[in-house]
This record gives structure tokens, C-alpha cells and sequence, in this order.
């Protein structure tokens, strides 16, 4: 297995991946996923896919703004 070193990492890091950050995010998506897969499971999919073609357009635009320039 290679670790990758990254330069100007935060104490903690293993390559890219910042372990306290890791510690903390785990635990808490795993904590709230039932919540959120209970609301989208409420809500009419009109507006959540609506919502969901939105933000992935708004990515997109995101990349190609930055790979252009």
C-alpha cells in the first residue's frame, strides 16, 4: 500500500485524506442518512429532482468555469 505524502497537509493527514475531519464526518453522516433518506422519501420527486438537476447543472458549471480558466 503507498501513502501518499502531500505537501502543506494538516497535522493528521494521511496523504489527502485529514483524519480528525474524517473522524468527525463519518459518524455524523452515518447519524443523519435515515433522516434524509425519510424526508426525500416524503417529499413529492418533482421538486427534488428539480432541486437535485440544479445542483448537479450548478457542478458542472462550477468544472468548466475552472478548467477553462
Amino acid at each position: 500500500m503507498v501513502i501518499l505524502q502531500v505537501p502543506d497537509a494538516p497535522p493528521l493527514s494521511i496523504g489527502a485524506v485529514s483524519f480528525p475531519a474524517f473522524v468527525v464526518i463519518i459518524p455524523m453522516t452515518l447519524l443523519t442518512t435515515p433522516y434524509g433518506v425519510r424526508l426525500a422519501h416524503r417529499m413529492d420527486p418533482k421538486p427534488l429532482k428539480r432541486a437535485f438537476a440544479i445542483f448537479i447543472t450548478l457542478v458542472g458549471a462550477n468544472m468548466l468555469r475552472k478548467a477553462v480558466g
